[in-house]
């Protein structure tokens, strides 16, 4: 069980265009897994995913990719976008 309290911060301006793979499976987001998590009084603007397509399967989350028993109290996002490219000149 883990725990990230923003204490009301915003974080702003953020780009997710790498993976962390796990067991050939690419996890894209600000936090790749969670399990038992509790994240609070956390505010994100402006953050954008995206995925290099590659032959893995991926799992995309903009704040979290893969959620495995989760808490949020007072989290808000706004300008969240995402995009899947081909290749690196895409």
């Amino acid at each position: 069980m883990g725990n990230f309290d923003g204490n009301g911060y915003t974080i702003s301006n953020i780009l997710v265009d790498k993976a962390i793979t796990y067991d050939g499976v690419d996890y894209y987001g600000l936090f790749t897994k969670t399990e038992n998590a509790y994240i609070n009084n956390l505010n994100i603007n402006n953050l954008r995913v995206v995925v290099n397509k590659s032959d893995n399967l991926y799992k995309v989350g903009s704040v979290i990719s893969e959620v495995n028993s989760l808490v949020d109290d007072n989290i808000t996002w706004k300008e969240i976008t995402s995009a899947i490219k081909s290749n690196m000149n895409d």
